[in-house]
């Protein structure tokens, strides 16, 4: 099986949970037997394969249009955060005007938007169950053709033999960045007296955001190790610290709760939807890093930790993950069974 990933942007410039989800699954996908190319737009000889997966969604209705031409299925894996976290009934509202729009629009603006792309797809991928009603309602997806595959870990998250790196305080990881909130957690950490360690890199070299966040790390109570490509070192640190904070402006399912989750180190998550629907009741959750009830939470969750508060989610290992998406593959090719898997 063949099938050809896009990507609508350089992975290395947004570098983060959704390059970690495209390039682990490749990885998995390729072990599992999938032959696993990018698509190119620069090259005169043509690309043929089985499938099209559009990691995002598709640039325009003509894209995938061609590729159906040559054969291909169309499976995209879409993540929505930001319009999944709205009113169900402004989902609703969306999708009444969305099948209206073609006759207003024309169809070729309405192929330049792509708004028939997710009805069309072979396979609509999400995240969460959540993602996944939002984009039968408002983006059209079929119900029998939008599937849930959450994301995954690595191996080494599941390890028993990780030596944790004992720190008595809370851990944060991620790209810094204003979404990120670093600047708002280091700040509340230090006006509480609670120790805070940053992982995580910088998006790009003279980002003011991250030169702002420089300037609240004193190397004691708020300290910042940057980016850590070696697993095994991420686990440790993770099963070291009494707990793990995220307080984001918005997200889709971030991979960082999972890791401290399959580590064992509970977590305090900001209450956005998304998270909220997919963690339920597991973790605990903090208002927006930039109100004040925010320091009173980060004091409490601390102080729950220093108790010995235990918080247990079911997380499963990128392979799995791979498997589920090949099972997808397959169903689109006709070669596989789809039952039971609208809830993969």
């Amino acid at each position: 099986m063949k099938v050809l990933f896009y990507v609508d942007y350089p992975l290395a410039w947004a570098r983060g949970g959704h390059a970690v989800q495209i390039s682990r699954t490749a990885r998995f996908l390729k072990e599992l037997g999938a032959s696993i190319e990018w698509l190119r737009h620069e090259s005169d000889a043509p690309q043929d394969a089985e499938i099209v997966h559009y990691w995002g969604r598709p640039p325009s209705d003509i894209h995938w249009k061609l590729a159906a031409k040559r054969g291909m299925k169309l499976v995209i894996s879409s993540m929505n955060p930001v319009g999944s976290a709205r009113s169900r009934f402004a989902w609703f509202v969306r999708g009444n005007v969305r099948k209206l729009l073609p006759a207003v629009l024309g169809e070729g603006l309405s192929q330049q938007l792509g708004i028939g792309i997710y009805e069309a797809a072979d396979a609509v991928i999400t995240l969460s169950q959540r993602e996944r009603d939002y984009h039968v309602t408002a983006l059209g997806a079929r119900p029998e053709k939008c599937f849930v595959v959450p994301n995954g870990v690595d191996e080494i998250f599941l390890a028993k033999d990780v030596e944790p790196v004992p720190f008595d305080g809370l851990l944060c990881v991620g790209y810094v960045s204003r979404v990120k909130r670093q600047v708002d957690i280091a700040r509340a950490a230090r006006a509480a007296g609670i120790k805070v360690r940053f992982v995580g890199g910088v998006q790009y070299d003279g980002d003011p955001y991250a030169e702002e966040f420089r300037k609240e790390v004193d190397g004691s109570s708020v300290q910042w190790l940057g980016e850590i490509a070696d697993r095994r070192q991420l686990a440790s640190l993770y099963k070291g610290a009494r707990g793990t904070i995220l307080a984001s402006s918005y997200e889709a399912q971030p991979v960082c709760l999972l890791e401290s989750l399959a580590v064992g180190t509970p977590v305090l998550a900001p209450d956005l939807p998304g998270i909220r629907s997919f963690f339920g009741d597991a973790i605990e959750y903090a208002p927006p890093a930039d109100r004040p009830g925010f320091r009173r939470r980060l004091e409490e969750f601390h102080a729950k930790c220093c108790a010995g508060l235990k918080q247990s989610f079911k997380v499963q290992t990128w392979r799995s993950v791979a498997e589920q998406v090949l099972r997808i593959y397959k169903m689109c090719l006709g070669t596989g069974h789809d039952q039971a898997l609208s809830r993969v």
